[in-house]
């Protein structure tokens, strides 16, 4: 298998799933009227850690040769490594319901559980997720109609953006500045 391959099927299983997440988390603590402006400002952080994580990039690659590596290789080692130390971190200390919270007391989780009953209806820990839910989700024309425009939304943007790109000579300490801006 070819390593582009790997890379996609890994993005795929893993980075992909982090919106999705982050999303889901935030719907399981907050009611949908307070659950917005965490949205936003979660979906912001991914393009404020974009312009960081280029920034971060460009100063890596002055590595270049130490330890006889090139330096794309440090930067995947250096991220890589600081990904890993962040979500052994974050595995532990969030918790994905309320009910399971340790940092709260007992009259605490009663009453976010019930402020997100009085909102949503009962807690994902008490209903179960059955065949019939997934299917519900995945013919609703709302989602649909999202998943549509998000798919042409980055044509526009791969084909506006990424492809012209090809095109010049930019240099890899250029390229992770650019990345920034």
């Amino acid at each position: 298998m070819e390593a582009s391959y790997l890379a996609f099927i890994l993005h795929v299983a893993f980075v992909a799933r982090l919106m999705q997440t982050g999303f889901y988390l935030i719907g399981m603590w907050y009611k949908r009227s307070e659950a917005q402006k965490r949205f936003s400002f979660f979906f912001s952080s991914a393009s404020l850690a974009g312009a960081f994580s280029g920034l971060l990039a460009a100063a890596l690659s002055n590595m270049n040769g130490i330890r006889g590596y090139k330096a794309w290789r440090w930067i995947f080692i250096i991220e890589g490594l600081l990904t890993v130390v962040v979500a052994f971190f974050l595995f532990s200390a969030i918790p994905d319901f309320p009910e399971n919270a340790k940092f709260l007391t007992e009259r605490e989780r009663a009453f976010v559980k019930s402020r997100i009953e009085e909102d949503q209806g009962k807690g994902a820990l008490e209903r179960p997720i059955t065949f019939r839910d997934v299917i519900k989700v995945l013919t609703d024309w709302k989602l649909l109609d999202l998943t549509a425009k998000q798919v042409i939304a980055a044509g526009f943007m791969y084909f506006g953006l990424i492809v012209p790109a090809y095109g010049k000579d930019v240099s890899e300490l250029d390229g992770q500045n650019l990345t920034a801006e």
